[in-house]
C-alpha cells in the first residue's frame, strides 16, 4: 500500500468581475473558459437582482392537500423564480412534501409549548443548485486512480425546497438557518420595497394643503433603511399631499435617498459584492401555519397557508400594459375627487323645475319647495360640504325672451343639505318668474365621498 494519496488541486474562484481578452497566440485552457463563463453568469445576475429584484415569476402556487396514507401535505405547482442572488430557478414538476412525516423526521429540534397544541410556522424556500452530471474519460496522469480519471463534463441547473422553523421554534435548526436579513435594518430588500411602495401610494400633489414638508419626505423614507433622522420627523398621514409646483422634484429627491442610501443596506450584501449563494440566497415562497399536537401531528382542519411576505415579480408586458391603463382618460363623472374646482352639473328648467335639457350629469334634477322661488337641487355623486370639505357654486341664467328687461331674474344658492343644494330663482324684489333657466353648478375644494 503507497504511503501516498493524489495531490488534489483547488484554484480560487474566478474574479466575475474580469473577462477574458483574447489575442492571438493565447493559449485557452480551463481557466480561461471558467473565467469567461463565470463574468458572464455573474454580470446576468447582477442585471436581475439589482434591476429587477427577486420573487415567484410563473406559477409554484402553494395549496395544502389531504392524503389519506400521510395527511396533510404541502404541495407546490411547478413554476420559476428568482432568488436573492439574481438566479433563475425552474421548477419543472409539481412537488409535495408530508407535514406529518417532517414533524415527525425533526421533532428533536422543535421547541413545543408546554401545553399544546403549537402554533409552528413553516418558512417554504427554494434555493438553487447545481448538479454535476455526464461524466467522461479524462487523461490520466501518475499516482491517479481510476475514478480519478472519470470526471463530470456537464452542470445541470436545478433545484432544492426546505421546510425551515421561523424564529423561536427551534433549538437546533433542522436544515439550513431561516432566512436573515441585513443587520442595518432589520428588512429584506422585498419588505423595505413594500414599505416604499406603501408610502408612495399615499402622495398626492395638490394645490390645497397643508403640504408635507422635504424634509419629513426624506426622513420617511431613511426609516425605511433604518437610519435614523438628525431630528425627529412628523407622524406619516393618511394621505402625503406635495405642493403641485414642486412635488415632483420632492419625489425625485425622495427616490435618490432610496436609491443611494437605502437599498444599499437592505439589498443583500450590498451593491456590488459577489452574489451570494447557498442558503442565505434561498427565495421564500410564503409560510405554512400549523398546529403541532403533543405526538408531533398535525390534522388538515389546522393548516394555513400564508403568502401575504411573499416576494413576486411581475413581467414588463403586465407593468407596461398597466401603465398605459392609468394613462387613459377616466369615465367622465361629475365627481371630483381633487383639484382646484370642476364642472360637476348643468342643465336647462322651466319655470316649475322640470327638466328641458340636460348639458352635463343628466342626473340634475330639481324639485319644488313651499315657497314657489324656491327649488332643491340634487345629482348623483353629491358630497355634502360640511363632510366632505370644499364646496359649491351655482351660476344661474334667466331669460328674457329675448328683449331687455330690467326685472330680469337672478338665482341664488340658500344653503347646502345631506342630500342636495337648495337654491332660489326670482326678480330683483324676490317674486316668482314665470321664466325658464338654465343652471350650472361647479364643485371646488377638496371633496372626498
Amino acid at each position: 500500500m503507497s504511503d501516498f494519496g493524489t495531490v488534489t488541486l483547488t484554484r480560487p474562484p474566478p474574479d466575475t468581475s474580469k473577462r477574458v481578452r483574447y489575442s492571438y497566440g493565447l493559449v485557452l485552457g480551463v481557466d480561461e473558459l471558467e473565467q469567461e463563463q463565470a463574468y458572464l453568469m455573474e454580470r446576468d445576475r447582477r442585471h436581475q437582482r439589482a434591476l429587477h429584484g427577486y420573487g415567484t415569476l410563473c406559477g409554484l402556487r402553494l395549496s395544502i392537500r389531504d392524503n389519506p396514507g400521510r395527511g396533510p401535505e404541502v404541495h407546490l405547482s411547478r413554476g420559476m423564480a428568482v432568488d436573492r442572488a439574481g438566479e433563475t430557478i425552474c421548477v419543472p414538476s409539481d412537488q409535495c412534501a408530508a407535514l406529518n412525516g417532517w414533524l415527525q423526521k425533526n421533532q428533536g429540534h422543535l421547541a413545543l409549548a408546554a401545553s399544546p397544541p403549537t402554533r409552528l410556522v413553516l418558512d417554504v424556500r427554494l434555493c438553487a443548485l447545481e448538479c454535476e452530471t455526464d461524466p467522461v474519460p479524462i487523461p490520466g496522469g501518475p499516482c491517479r486512480t481510476q475514478q480519478d480519471a472519470i470526471q463530470p463534463s456537464r452542470v445541470k441547473d436545478n433545484f432544492k425546497l426546505e421546510l425551515v422553523p421561523r424564529d423561536g421554534f427551534v433549538t437546533s435548526p433542522p436544515a439550513s438557518p431561516p432566512l436573515t436579513s441585513p443587520p442595518t435594518t432589520g428588512r429584506s430588500e422585498s419588505e423595505a420595497t413594500r414599505a416604499l411602495s406603501d408610502l408612495l401610494s399615499h402622495v398626492e400633489l395638490g394645490d390645497v394643503g397643508p403640504y408635507a414638508s422635504l424634509g419629513d419626505l426624506l426622513a420617511w423614507v431613511r426609516s425605511i433603511g433604518g437610519i435614523a433622522a438628525t431630528s425627529p420627523p412628523s407622524a406619516v398621514p393618511p394621505v402625503i399631499v406635495l405642493p403641485r409646483a414642486t412635488g415632483f422634484d420632492m419625489l425625485r429627491a425622495a427616490l435618490v435617498v432610496w436609491v443611494t442610501e437605502v437599498r444599499p443596506r437592505v439589498m443583500l450584501d450590498g451593491c456590488c459584492a459577489r452574489t451570494p449563494r447557498g442558503a442565505e440566497a434561498c427565495v421564500s415562497l410564503g409560510y405554512v401555519e400549523l398546529d403541532v399536537q403533543a405526538d408531533f401531528t398535525v390534522a388538515m382542519a389546522n393548516v394555513d397557508i400564508d403568502e401575504s411576505e411573499r416576494p413576486i415579480l411581475l413581467d414588463t408586458s403586465v407593468l407596461q400594459q398597466w401603465m398605459l391603463a392609468q394613462t387613459a382618460p377616466p369615465p367622465a363623472s361629475p365627481l371630483m375627487a381633487y383639484g382646484p374646482q370642476a364642472l360637476v352639473a348643468a342643465g336647462s328648467f322651466d319655470a316649475a323645475g322640470g327638466s328641458i335639457a340636460s348639458a352635463f350629469n343628466p342626473t340634475l334634477a330639481l324639485a319644488p319647495l313651499l315657497r314657489n322661488t324656491d327649488f332643491h337641487v340634487t345629482f348623483d355623486e353629491y358630497i355634502d360640504p360640511a363632510t366632505g370639505g370644499g364646496g359649491y357654486i351655482v351660476r344661474g341664467t334667466v331669460d328674457t325672451g329675448g328683449a331687455l328687461d330690467l326685472a330680469a331674474g337672478i338665482v341664488q344658492l340658500i344653503g347646502y343639505r345631506a342630500n342636495g343644494i337648495d337654491i332660489r330663482v326670482s326678480d330683483y324684489r324676490g317674486q316668482h318668474l314665470n321664466r325658464n333657466f338654465h343652471l350650472e353648478i361647479t364643485a371646488y375644494g377638496r371633496m372626498v365621498p
